[in-house]
């Protein structure tokens, strides 16, 4: 499958073997700060992940899903050395 966005549209083109579909892009920006960047793209990250285009959360979520996500880290299991 191969995905196409221009800068000069809002539509992506999805190419797959045998069809052909355009979607609306999320043209507004999500971050309005310098310095959760990382964030949004894990979260960008994640949605993609799960089956969907585009993330649905918003610049208040951004707190809580740092948390997760730290919540997400320390619950990996150290191996005893």
């Amino acid at each position: 499958m191969l995905v196409c966005a221009s800068s000069h549209s809002k539509y992506k083109s999805i190419l797959g073997k045998n069809k052909h579909s355009t979607k609306l892009l999320q043209l507004e920006p999500l971050q309005s700060n310098g310095y959760d960047c990382g964030l949004w793209v894990l979260a960008q990250i994640a949605a993609v992940l799960h089956g969907y285009d585009i993330t649905n959360l918003r610049e208040d979520d951004m707190h809580s899903f740092c948390r997760y996500l730290q919540s997400l880290v320390l619950s990996i299991p150290i191996p005893d050395m």
